[in-house]
C-alpha cells in the first residue's frame, strides 16, 4: 500500500491515518492505489451475477418460444404475452419463462443472411422454437415439396382449433403450401392489420408466422394465436 499519509508501515496503519479525512480524499486514495483490485472485484461480481441469473432463468420451463425476423417489437410484448398465456394455461409466471425475440439483419449481406439461416435451421432441428415470424419467402427455405418429413412448418389444422382455422380462412389470412403430389395444407398466417401485429408493435407489411413441426408447446401456440388473431 502506498504511503501517501506518512511513513506508517502496513495497510492498517495507513488506513488509520485516513480516519477523519474527507470522504473525497478517502475515495481518491482508494481508487488511486486499489483500482486494479476494485476492477477485478467488480468484474467478478458481474460474472457471478450473470451466471447465477442465467442458471435461475434456464431452470424455469419455457411457456412458448418465438423469433420474429426482420423487425423489432414492443419492449414489453414478451412479458405481456407471458401474462396472457399464464392465465389461459393456468401457469405460475414466477416459475415459468417466455422466450420471445426479434432481430433485424441486412438481407443483402450474404454473411449475415447465411448466419441467420444456419441459426434458424439449428433451432428448428433441436425443437428450440415454436413460432417463426418473417417475410413469406423466408419460409420456403425450410419446406420440401417432395417430402412432408422435410417440411419444418406444420399443417395449421393439426395445431389450431377448428374455430381459429375457420376464422383465419374466412379472413383470407391462411397461406397454403403445395406438395409435388398435389396435396395442400395451410402453413402460414398473414398478420397484417391484426391485433397480433398491434400487440407486438410491428411496422412491416406482408408479415407472416408459421408454427414449427418440432414445437414442444403446441397448447401455448394454440392459445397465443387464438388470443392474438381471433379474440381481440
Amino acid at each position: 500500500m502506498a504511503k501517501i499519509y506518512g511513513d506508517e508501515k502496513g495497510d492498517k496503519a495507513q488506513w488509520a491515518k485516513l480516519k477523519g479525512a474527507p470522504l473525497k480524499d478517502k475515495v481518491e486514495f482508494f481508487f488511486t492505489y486499489y483500482w486494479v483490485h476494485t476492477l477485478a472485484v467488480v468484474i467478478g461480481l458481474i460474472f457471478v451475477i450473470s451466471i447465477t441469473t442465467s442458471i435461475i432463468r434456464n431452470s424455469k420451463p419455457v411457456v412458448i418460444s418465438a423469433e420474429f425476423q426482420g423487425t423489432v417489437m414492443r419492449e414489453d410484448a414478451g412479458e405481456d404475452l407471458h401474462a396472457v398465456l399464464a392465465d389461459r394455461l393456468g401457469l405460475n409466471m414466477r416459475k415459468t419463462r417466455i422466450d420471445i425475440t426479434s432481430s433485424v439483419f441486412d438481407t443483402a449481406n450474404y454473411e449475415q443472411r447465411s448466419a441467420q439461416t444456419q441459426k434458424t435451421f439449428a433451432r428448428l432441428a433441436t425443437g428450440d422454437m415454436d413460432i417463426l415470424g418473417a417475410a413469406e419467402p423466408t419460409f420456403q427455405m425450410y419446406m420440401d415439396p417432395t417430402d412432408i418429413g422435410g417440411c419444418a412448418f406444420a399443417d395449421l389444422r393439426e395445431i389450431l382449433d377448428e374455430k381459429t382455422v375457420s376464422v383465419l380462412e374466412s379472413e383470407g389470412r391462411l397461406v397454403y403450401f403445395e406438395m409435388d403430389d398435389g396435396t395442400r395444407f395451410p402453413y402460414l398466417i398473414k398478420t397484417d392489420d391484426s391485433y397480433f401485429y398491434e400487440f407486438f408493435g410491428f411496422i412491416l407489411e406482408d408479415y407472416y408466422i408459421g408454427c414449427c413441426v418440432t414445437s414442444q408447446h403446441q397448447d401455448a401456440i394454440r392459445e397465443a394465436i387464438s388470443y392474438l388473431m381471433i379474440e381481440n
